[in-house]
């Protein structure tokens, strides 16, 4: 299962660029590199993005440390208990993460 999106709440809309807040679930099993597919998520959720992400950034840290990667459109998920190690290990293959959520701000066009 992929990222589920939720409470998004749009907070500041500027000449090319907008602002908002969202909670992000994490996956059952987690894809090694990342969960793919953020935009659509976001979009699917109600988020009007037109011309992609410029920043995704964790406000919380449910134990992890979060890389949004706009190459492959990936949400990399690294340390906390589930990896074995800490911080700069990923998160192992298929490990269940759906009972972490994490509250993020969303920069976009």
């Amino acid at each position: 299962m992929a990222v589920a999106i939720s409470n998004v709440k749009p907070i500041v809309s500027l000449p090319g660029v907008k602002l908002a807040t969202c909670t992000v679930t994490l996956d059952t099993s987690y894809p090694t590199g990342g969960t793919v597919g953020i935009t659509a998520a976001l979009e699917a959720a109600g988020l009007p993005i037109d011309s992609g992400i410029i920043a995704f950034a964790a406000l919380q840290s449910a134990g992890y440390d979060y890389d949004y990667l706009p190459a492959t459109d990936a949400l990399k998920v690294w340390g906390g208990a589930a990896a074995g190690a800490g911080v700069g290990v990923e998160v192992a293959n298929a490990t269940n993460l759906s009972a972490k959520s994490i509250v993020v701000l969303v920069v976009y066009e």
